[in-house]
């Protein structure tokens, strides 16, 4: 269960595309949508950024 808030202010025209991107992907609320796109972008940046190896010289 999740316990920790974000708060976010955004403007209406991303708001609104989200709600529908969100409809379209047949999700319940926008928090839904928000919280999948944020796991999903974290955990590839994340990789991306421990996977980088510095090259010996």
């Amino acid at each position: 269960m999740a316990t920790a808030r974000l708060d976010l202010r955004l403007d209406e025209e991303i708001k609104a595309k989200a709600k529908k991107a969100s409809a379209l992907l047949g999700m319940k609320c926008l928090t839904e949508y928000i919280v999948r796109l944020t796991n999903e972008d974290a955990t590839r940046v994340i990789e991306e950024h421990e996977s980088i190896v510095p090259k010996q010289t």
